[in-house]
């Protein structure tokens, strides 16, 4: 999630790419006990 948000600032990827990958990182998390840890990143990556 840090690289992909230092990517969207920089502008090597757009806001749709940027949703496409923390959509997929929620998708990876969800198999697990990871409610409180996908709040957590969700909440530090609001831009």
């Amino acid at each position: 999630m840090k690289s992909a948000r230092a990517l969207y600032e920089q502008g090597a990827i757009d806001v749709e790419d940027l949703t496409a990958r923390v959509r997929a990182w929620l998708a990876h998390a969800s198999h697990g006990h990871t409610r409180t840890l996908c709040a957590r990143e969700l909440a530090r990556l609001r831009l």
